[in-house]
């Protein structure tokens, strides 16, 4: 009962995470709306004179982005006033690599006066694992070079998996917040236990498009837990020191 307590506890820690930078932003009336890849694409489809922005940095955009968009770096000093020259009549859609800083540049246009901005939910992550188009830099030389950031197979990682009796599996990307918040505690855990008791494998999302597309991973940090080659967990968000031990002890 104990473990079933400490597992439903990290579900909804991590979902609270994970809906907290989904959350849908108000400023008045207006609001900005959350959409899944799919509902996203539609709507820019269905819509008249899209204006769709890139809030990454200029590098990220540069490896590949959504037709059509414009790169508007939402921690650039020259957001607001670049933003000021969008038309606040003409809906908005805005995405990032993972929904963080789309939420963030949502609600500053919301605050602006833009009366209708929709949000990419799990930014381009969502995207690619919705096997939608990206466009420019290495998603146009992709079919130039497969190897290219394809990193570990569905069949290395099978073998992972199954490669020590408890393996714990950490998606991650080097510039995210949250996952560097819960880094010192694998850490710690790699420390504690030894590989053949406890094996921690951490994923860069960004190097190994392949399994990330594999599981659809559209959210990080994503822990994944593997006991005898079986998933005995799998949810995306932060957990705790305490949430991770109440999760692995059980297996060790």
């Amino acid at each position: 009962m104990k473990s079933i307590a400490l597992r439903f506890a990290a579900i909804v820690f991590g979902s609270a995470l994970l809906f907290g930078c989904s959350s849908t932003t108000t400023s008045g009336q207006n609001k900005s709306k959350k959409l899944s890849a799919v509902e996203f694409d539609k709507q820019i489809k269905a819509t008249s004179n899209p204006q769709i922005l890139d809030v990454r940095t200029p590098e990220e955009f540069n490896t590949g982005h959504l037709a059509n968009a414009q790169n508007i770096n939402v921690n650039s000093s020259a957001f607001n006033q670049t933003v000021d020259l969008l038309s606040k009549d003409d809906t908005v859609f805005v995405y990032c690599k993972s929904g963080g800083r789309s939420g963030e540049a949502a609600r500053r246009l919301i605050a602006k006066g833009f009366k209708n901005v929709y949000d990419l939910v799990g930014g381009t992550m969502s995207w690619e694992a919705a096997k939608l188009p990206l466009e420019g830099g290495a998603a146009q030389s992709q079919s130039q070079n497969q190897n290219q950031a394809h990193g570990i197979s569905v069949a290395e990682f099978d073998s992972v998996a199954k490669s020590q009796p408890t393996v714990l599996v950490d998606f991650y990307a080097p510039w995210c917040g949250p996952c560097k918040e819960m880094a010192p505690y694998l850490e710690k855990l790699k420390n504690q236990y030894p590989e053949d008791k406890l094996k921690i494998v951490k994923i860069d999302v960004d190097q190994n498009k392949t399994i990330t597309q594999h599981f659809q991973i559209s959210s990080i940090p994503t822990v994944q837990i593997y006991h005898d080659g079986k998933t005995v967990y799998d949810q995306p968000g932060v957990l705790n020191e305490e949430q991770i031990m109440g999760l692995i002890k059980e297996y060790l």
